[in-house]
């Protein structure tokens, strides 16, 4: 609750770190990497109760999730991405990505997910359509955390490193860099504000947003 800035409700999880993704107003998606079990559970933020969860093969990391599609898009840590039913919990294809998977982001029509692979250096971008990567955008830096513009028409990317910081500005429709503002040190995540005109970077190195 951001106004008395108090956990309300408050939902116990088994102890690991997990990632999130909203789901649509009273649900939100959990990948939970416990240290007997990896799970995938659903919980509702209003009731504060896990509706339901399944067991994961490995342990996660970012998820995203196309709640119009029935999709949730789950991250591993070597070459993979799960796309798993947002109904059944159960995998419906497994694919293979760019090296180290960071995070990843789904386009507003659903049909596209883009996922930056730090080691690789690129953006890999799946096509709902052809239900398969369909290409590769390549960067000069390793990327992060990605978050894509209200209109879908730009991919905000942050990278660098322990000592330096940079939040790219990437015109999806030319593959055009338009700008490359200053950040702190080590980004990770990132984030667009709901009216589109600022963007969030969490700087893990400089212990700053």
């Amino acid at each position: 609750d951001l106004s008395t800035e108090k956990p309300n409700p408050r939902v116990t999880l088994s102890r690991s770190r997990s990632s999130d993704a909203h789901y649509d107003n009273r649900i939100t998606a959990y990948v939970n990497a416990g240290k007997r079990s990896v799970r995938l559970s659903v919980i509702d933020v209003v009731q504060g109760k896990v509706n339901r969860s399944s067991k994961l093969t490995y342990r996660p990391g970012a998820i995203a999730i196309a709640s119009n599609k029935g999709r949730a898009y789950v991250l591993y840590g070597s070459r993979r991405m799960d796309v798993i039913s947002t109904k059944t919990l159960r995998i419906k294809k497994r694919l293979k990505v760019g090296k180290r998977p960071y995070d990843l982001a789904v386009s507003s029509t659903e049909k596209s997910v883009y996922i930056s692979n730090r080691s690789g250096k690129n953006i890999s971008v799946f096509s709902k359509r052809h239900n398969r990567i369909k290409r590769r955008i390549k960067l000069k830096r390793a990327p992060a955390g990605i978050a894509l513009s209200k209109n879908g028409k730009s991919l905000y990317i942050a990278q660098g490193s322990s000592k330096t910081g940079r939040a790219q500005i990437v015109g999806l429709r030319k593959r055009k860099v338009y700008a490359r503002p200053a950040v702190g040190r080590g980004p990770g995540d990132i984030v667009a504000s709901p009216e589109g005109d600022r963007i969030y970077v969490a700087n893990k190195r400089s212990g700053s947003i």
